[in-house]
């Protein structure tokens, strides 16, 4: 399984001015299936890019996978 991640829009940022983003991680067999299980959770509204597979090198340390 390969790990992905999804960047969003803080939905919760009040200021139009400044874009705040959040990072979410899954795990997955593929980019298609990764994409389902991140807009089953959080839905298209707030995505900036995504989901883009990450190097295992690349995954933070004590990052939360969301399934």
């Amino acid at each position: 399984m390969a790990v992905y991640k999804m960047i969003y829009r803080d939905g919760d940022n009040q200021a139009t001015s400044d874009l705040h983003v959040v990072e979410k991680f899954c795990q997955a067999d593929t980019k298609t299936q990764a994409t389902k299980i991140f807009d089953d959770l959080f839905g298209p509204k707030w995505v900036v890019a995504g989901p883009l597979k990450l190097e295992p090198e690349k995954v933070p340390e004590n990052v939360e996978f969301v399934n």
